[in-house]
């Protein structure tokens, strides 16, 4: 069995979360049409490295942001590593990675516990 795994490797823009999302969005159809079964997604893709605003960026999960990239995994039937995103957990913030399946379910977060805020 072959397994197809997308690295996607993106300019991120500091803040810029619309365009972040835009430029990750369009990489999702490009694996897609790759067949890809797996996109991996770089650390803080959608609003930078921000250590500053991180109370200001961050999301719960699931969230706006997993919920987006739910649609694209069941849409397009491959699993999604979210690279890391920031979020906000009982009012504790993580650099956490959600792991979405091939049906759109959110099956896993890894959180980072070190962060310098």
């Amino acid at each position: 069995m072959n397994v197809k795994i997308a690295a996607v490797q993106m300019q991120i823009g500091y803040l810029d979360i619309d365009a972040n999302l835009e430029r990750a969005f369009h990489f999702l159809e490009v694996a897609h049409k790759n067949e890809a079964d797996f996109v991996v997604f770089p650390e803080l893709f959608i609003t930078g490295t921000t250590s500053s605003k991180v109370k200001e960026v961050a999301d719960t999960i699931p969230g706006r942001y997993t919920s987006l990239f739910s649609k694209y995994a069941e849409e397009y039937g491959f699993h999604i590593i979210m690279g890391s995103i920031y979020e906000r957990y009982k009012n504790v913030f993580y650099n956490s990675t959600p792991i979405i399946d091939d049906h759109g379910s959110l099956i896993g977060v890894y959180r980072k516990n070190k962060l310098f805020i």
